[in-house]
C-alpha cells in the first residue's frame, strides 16, 4: 500500500506552513524560549519554516551562534514515524543552519524517529506551539496496535475515523494551557 495511505504523508505547500505559523504569531521575539513540536514533520518543511524565524528573531535580538545553537536544540521538537523522512528532516535542518550561521557541525536535534502515538504521553500539557500537518490515514487503513491506542486514548476513536482527528486531540493534550495549535 502506498505511503500516503499507510503513513498518511500529505506535503504541505510553503505559503500554507506560512499562514499557520504567522496565525499564531510565531514570528516575532514572543517565540524565543518557547517550546515548538511538529508531531507528523515528514521531509520538515514546517520545521524549516520554524528554524528559520527562530534563527532570524535571535539574529536580530544579537544573540551570540552558540546561544542560538543552544536555543535549536532545546525549544523545538519533531516527531516522524518515517525513517526517510526523518532523515531527510535532519540533513535539512543541518544544511540551513549551516547556510544561515556557518555551523558545520550538526546539531543534536531534538526530532524523534517514532509514533507520536508513543511520544505524547511524557509531553503532556508541555508545549507553547503544536503546528503541522497531521497524517490523513482511514481507520481501515491503520494496524491493529494503532486502532488499540486510538480506542483506549482518544475520545474521537470512535466509528469510521481518520487518525488526524486523534491528532487534533493529541495536540490539545501536549499543549500548555495558554498554548497555541495550528
Amino acid at each position: 500500500m502506498a505511503k500516503h495511505k499507510t503513513l498518511g504523508q500529505v506535503f504541505t505547500p510553503q505559503w500554507i506552513i506560512s499562514e499557520i505559523l504567522d496565525s499564531l504569531g510565531y514570528n516575532d521575539e514572543n517565540i524565543i524560549e518557547k517550546y515548538i513540536l511538529e508531531p507528523s514533520s515528514g521531509d520538515g518543511a514546517f520545521l524549516i519554516e520554524i528554524v528559520t524565524r527562530y534563527i532570524d528573531v535571535c539574529l536580530a535580538k544579537n544573540f551570540k551562534i552558540f546561544e542560538i545553537r543552544e536555543h535549536l536544540e532545546k525549544y523545538i521538537y519533531a516527531v516522524e514515524i518515517d525513517e526517510i523522512e526523518y532523515q531527510k528532516s535532519i540533513q535539512n535542518l543541518n544544511k540551513l543552519v549551516k547556510d544561515k550561521l556557518g555551523i558545520e557541525e550538526n546539531l543534536n536535534w531534538k526530532l524523534y524517529n517514532q509514533n507520536t502515538l508513543n511520544f505524547y504521553k511524557s509531553h503532556l500539557n508541555f508545549f507553547d506551539f503544536i503546528v503541522g500537518n497531521p497524517p490523513y490515514i482511514r481507520i481501515h487503513n491503520l494496524d491493529l496496535d494503532t486502532k488499540k491506542i486510538l480506542k483506549q486514548d482518544f475520545f474521537f476513536s470512535e466509528g469510521t475515523i481518520d487518525i488526524y482527528l486523534s491528532f487534533f486531540e493529541m495536540g490539545f493534550k501536549m499543549l500548555k494551557k495558554e498554548g497555541l495549535l495550528g
